[in-house]
């Protein structure tokens, strides 16, 4: 699954894809995690092969719980977020035990899943307070790069700007709005 295609795919189509074992599915969510994963554990006294064992067990725990029909997203969560959150329990877990890994039972599953939810809303709400106190130029690049798909040229010719003018400015906003949201 092409970074482009698993946008435009809603969460109930990637879960679909899941149980039904397509590796293109199981490989875009390892990948598309896995750098949130490996920053989170490294950042907090674990190393890359810490980590990397971490993410495995997660994973496992998350495929298995997805694979149960009765398995369903709670409005608002991604299963992205569903499975960094898993990994970050289990991290937890691991550090409390004097790095001894616990596997997370079925049972605390759910649990997980309305923490989840909840720390995406609040994550989205202070996102969108931050992002509408940035100039209008950074708006400007930020929605037509996420949110209308336009390509760094397609925007930068738009508005008028050489293209390394324009990346460099997204970043710069990207900085800008990271910096908000952790002071």
């Amino acid at each position: 699954m092409k970074t482009e295609e698993s946008r435009n795919l809603s969460q109930e189509e990637i879960l679909q894809a899941l149980r039904k074992n397509e590796s293109h599915a199981v490989e875009s969510l390892y990948r598309a995690c896995w750098p949130i994963v490996k920053n989170h554990i490294m950042s907090n006294s674990g190393s890359l092969q810490e980590a990397e064992d971490a993410y495995q067990e997660a994973f496992l725990v998350f495929w298995n719980k997805t694979k149960q029909d009765s398995f369903t997203l709670f409005p608002g969560a991604t299963l992205q977020a569903f499975l960094i959150q898993i990994t970050k329990k289990l991290w937890l877990y691991h550090l409390r035990e004097n790095r001894k890994m616990h596997p997370l039972t079925m049972e605390e599953i759910p649990e997980l899943q309305e923490e989840v939810v909840v720390e995406e809303i609040d994550l989205v709400q202070a996102t969108w307070a931050v992002f509408r106190k940035l100039g209008e130029k950074c708006q400007q690049i930020l929605k037509a790069f996420y949110f209308e798909k336009k390509s760094m040229d397609q925007i930068a010719q738009e508005m008028d700007l050489t293209p390394q003018t324009a990346r460099n400015s997204k970043y710069r906003c990207i900085k800008e709005m990271k910096s908000k949201l952790n002071p």
